[in-house]
């Protein structure tokens, strides 16, 4: 059950009687669409909230609520990066109750499902004569924390600022970060787009602290010699260099290697990296081509915004980079179809593509969608489809630059392939139609004058 499902369901719990999904959408700030899907999903297998035409939702009186998952899932987050910081060391069992305010039963029931969610970055909690430790590698405990540091706190807001994220950070560890990352960005000569800024600050947030600590535990590393790109080795090295000055302690070379990973893997407003690029166009034709899109929708642009995405992706699977989106309940909620095409699409692929990662591509087909759907997709209609037809294409173009022409036609010509235009918004048309079209017409002088032009405003738009 999702954090929104669960909050429908106490906000009806406190209600003494039905409540119109307006109502409750104004209180989540969601729209009546998002209300009516919640609900669905809620009674998908039993009938936990009643409705009545007219009056709204109230829940079943029989039932129970669920227990506080909101609460359990904060508590296993706070858990799980506090085992995470601690590695390689363990974390007494006791303590961990005490610190936690938790029965021991129920610690031990966290720790079962921290163990699943921790599998996917290869590591795994070990719990033995009373301690509890996380096993894994330097590497893996790093970017499991990475991510469950930013999901812990990107899924109460999207990003706010860096105090917002890392409370505990200092000014001058903040200040000395952010100078780091304006230098990422100026000698890639790139901008480095949200949410992956925080997602770099993050790694260097976490190798600050853990060079501190003095529990840095590289493992053995038969291939010694930095990997990737010139540049990206060259600015890597830089800013590891700077935070060995900076904490004035000597840093292993593979802190090298392991930012690199990160710069590969964030996504940029222009190319640097093109290793993925084949490999990535093969995804995304395959995606575009498998979706049902609508026929105006421009499959290049698609194409291109989901290629800039896609090739550190791919970088980021290959590396178990798991990236955090702060809008994926969102996303789920209001484009719950696009997102399960995609995904099902992904499935049949040999990736294992993360829900966060289809949230992201679920954007980029969604604002492909609502771009083609802004544009009016207009026919031209004459009674022989030339002559006339020019200066009028001309003319309309001039009037409404948004239109998307999709041909000029004689009405001989629409009328026998009526099944071919049906995606259309708006004929416009100078002979009278004597038959039953299958979109709006509306007759123009062959000049097209201003009369037109406005008659044309007040039908498409009013």
């Amino acid at each position: 059950m999702s954090t929104f499902e669960n909050q429908i369901l106490r906000f009806l719990g406190q209600q003494v009687d039905f409540v119109d999904a307006q109502t409750i959408a104004q209180a989540f700030d969601v729209s009546p669409k998002t209300v009516y899907r919640a609900v669905s999903k809620l009674n998908q297998d039993d009938i936990v909230i009643e409705s009545q035409r007219g009056r709204g939702y109230r829940l079943v009186a029989n039932k129970i609520l669920p227990a506080n998952t909101e609460q359990d899932t904060q508590r296993q987050h706070d858990l799980v990066i506090s085992l995470l910081h601690a590695f390689p060391h363990s974390s007494n069992r006791w303590q961990l109750l005490e610190k936690f305010y938790i029965a021991d039963s129920t610690l031990q029931k966290d720790l079962t499902t921290l163990n699943e969610l921790l599998n996917q970055f290869h590591t795994s909690i070990d719990r033995s004569a009373g301690q509890v430790r996380v096993v894994g590698t330097e590497t893996q405990v790093r970017k499991a924390l990475n991510y469950f540091l930013l999901e812990n706190r990107l899924t109460q807001q999207v990003v706010e600022g860096v105090e917002g994220v890392f409370p505990d950070i200092s000014p001058s560890d903040q200040a000395f970060l952010s100078a780091q990352m304006t230098l990422i960005e100026k000698e890639l000569n790139v901008e480095i787009l949200d949410p992956y800024t925080i997602n770099i600050f993050s790694h260097l947030y976490i190798l600050l602290n853990r060079v501190r600590q003095h529990d840095v535990t590289h493992e053995p590393d038969t291939d010694t010699g930095v990997r990737g790109n010139d540049l990206f080795v060259r600015v890597a090295r830089q800013v590891i260099n700077n935070i060995g000055e900076y904490t004035n302690i000597t840093i292993d070379e593979q802190e090298i290697n392991s930012l690199v990973v990160y710069l590969v893997g964030l996504r940029y407003n222009r190319d640097l990296d093109m290793t993925q690029e084949g490999e990535a166009q093969q995804l995304v034709d395959y995606l575009v081509d498998s979706l049902t899109l609508p026929t105006h929708v421009n499959i290049n642009n698609l194409k291109k915004g989901l290629i800039g995405h896609v090739r550190p992706m791919i970088h980021r699977i290959k590396e178990d980079m798991l990236v955090v989106n702060p809008l994926i309940t969102d996303i789920k909620f209001s484009y719950q179809q696009t997102f399960d095409d995609i995904k099902a699409i992904v499935n049949q692929t040999t990736y294992q593509i993360s829900d966060d990662e289809i949230g992201f591509l679920t954007l980029y087909v969604v604002r492909a969608l609502e771009e083609a759907s802004a544009k009016k997709r207009v026919l031209l209609m004459c009674s022989t489809g030339v002559g006339t037809a020019q200066l009028l294409q001309t003319k309309v173009k001039r009037a409404f630059p948004d239109f998307d022409i999709a041909g000029t036609i004689s009405s001989r010509e629409y009328q026998e392939h009526l099944v071919d235009y049906q995606d259309v918004d708006l004929v416009i048309s100078t002979v009278n139609v004597q038959f039953q079209p299958v979109s709006p017409v509306i007759q123009v002088s062959a000049l097209f004058n201003e009369g037109d032009r406005r008659r044309i405003e007040e039908m498409l738009y009013d």
